[in-house]
């Protein structure tokens, strides 16, 4: 698909609502490759979590009338307020997936303009009130363009206004669409930062001023789920609002960590993660509906001759679809259609700090088959610290210093190239012949950096 040109206006857009109740899951079979300019999400076949439920039944579709040319909005608070904000799952070229949780169901409109017009011209789609939980696809954007974004709820006035989050404004969203060229790219990571701590905000919003085009979180967005008496509460706060500078202005695309089994962490018997994060089909042709079970254990994000590749380690420690996993690895890394791979996942292979024994079960399911293909980076998390190793000529980042709560170095790898116990995140800048990495502290100080070519 050619992507679309740049535009000024969004005339002609295309918003397909779906809104569930409950958890909301959508996935179908990869498509053929893409040409080199376009981007894409794609995942396996369903899988299920541990344990297996049954999720509720998603609503059809609701496609809704042309966009009105002008709305009636103001930019202040409704009485409603949003149980999960307004934030992307997911972005391309073209392509923005919205998601969001009201406190009440009840109908409403989603607003969208330039971010250099005002929103008094925005264009609006009506969502219905039957459900409380919505993901939007806004289709038909311009490459390269920023867009402001907000859900707009009626008053007795009939006058739309925006949701509060725990009793503060949120947004408008300002996301910017990936270039029409894809390359250069820019890529923030970090990981293990759920305490919900003054210290990640700020770091957040340190990474936040880099303006990246996402951000990778290499797992465990949540611990101590009980402090707040269950998983939705302890998303809101120490997932959504501690972050919230950074999902107001990009999309975050996380992996299972192991506090994500916590068993506080669940709800309704599957850990909160894969309610926060649905399963999304390719986004050609609109949604399909999930089989029961479905989650995002896995899936990968491809740009042009890179791919990105996020797995779930938690299915090496007993999961019931770890086959399942590692046959659709081989084949991702065994795709000629890509030069350079690039894998996160939450449990390093290795690492000098207190996790250093963990790693046994991907050393022997995974690193021969990264060595043996185009791996050229390999991100991870699960110790507080940061570590850069190199092994057969791949550099392994664990970066999990997203809180203040850090891990001492235990016995040093002779793999270790640099060890740090500094909470941190890692900044990539990604062109189509090299990738150059730099890591800051909460300060914005750099203090370590490599650049690796990427293979031809």
């Amino acid at each position: 698909m050619k992507p679309s040109p740049r535009i000024a206006s969004i005339r002609g857009f295309v918003l397909i609502v779906l809104a569930v109740t409950g958890l909301i899951a959508a996935c179908q079979t990869a498509p053929p490759m893409l040409a080199p300019t376009e981007s894409r999400l794609v995942q396996p076949a369903s899988t299920a979590a541990e344990p297996v439920v049954t999720p509720t039944q998603a609503s059809k579709p609701t496609l809704t009338a042309a966009p009105l040319p002008t709305v009636p909005l103001v930019l202040e608070s409704s009485m409603v307020e949003y149980s999960i904000p307004l934030h992307i799952q997911h972005k391309t070229q073209d392509v923005l997936v919205l998601m969001f949780e009201l406190d009440q169901p009840i109908q409403g409109r989603v607003y969208w303009w330039p971010d250099d017009e005002s929103y008094q011209t925005a264009n609006s789609m009506a969502f219905d009130g039957f459900q409380t939980r919505h993901l939007l696809s806004l289709q038909g954007l311009a490459p390269g363009h920023t867009y402001q974004i907000t859900v707009g709820l009626p008053g007795e006035d009939g006058i739309d206004r925006i949701p509060t989050f725990m009793g503060e404004f949120w947004g408008p969203l300002e996301i910017t669409t990936l270039s029409e060229a894809i390359f250069p790219l820019t890529i923030g990571v970090f990981g293990d930062s759920g305490f919900g701590e003054t210290l990640t905000r700020d770091l957040a919003a340190q990474l936040s001023s880099y303006a990246p085009d996402f951000i990778i979180h290499t797992g465990d967005l949540v611990y101590r789920a009980d402090e707040q008496g269950g998983p939705e509460a302890a998303y809101q706060l120490k997932w959504y609002q501690t972050l919230s500078s950074l999902l107001e202005k990009t999309v975050i695309y996380p992996v299972v960590g192991n506090h994500e089994y916590d068993p506080d962490a669940i709800l309704k018997g599957i850990p909160y993660y894969f309610s926060a994060f649905p399963m999304l089909d390719e986004l050609q042709g609109g949604w399909q509906e999930a089989p029961a079970g479905a989650e995002r254990q896995w899936y990968a994000l491809e740009f042009g001759s890179l791919q990105m590749v996020f797995l779930n380690t938690q299915q090496l420690y007993g999961g019931s679809a770890r086959e399942q996993q590692d046959v659709w690895l081989k084949s991702r890394l065994a795709d000629p259609g890509f030069s350079a791979t690039i894998v996160v996942f939450h449990v390093p292979p290795f690492t000098s700090g207190l996790h250093n024994l963990d790693g046994q079960a991907v050393i022997s399911r995974w690193v021969s088959e990264f060595e043996a293909s185009n791996v050229v980076l390999v991100l991870s998390g699960h110790d507080h610290n940061y570590e850069r190793l190199e092994r057969n000529g791949i550099t392994y980042l664990v970066s999990g210093g997203g809180s203040s709560v850090l891990y001492p170095l235990q016995q040093r790898r002779e793999e270790s190239l640099r060890f740090d116990l500094k909470s941190h995140f890692v900044y990539l800048e990604v062109s189509a012949e090299e990738l150059q990495i730099k890591v800051f502290d909460v300060e914005g100080t750099l203090f370590d950096s490599e650049t690796i070519a990427l293979h031809p």
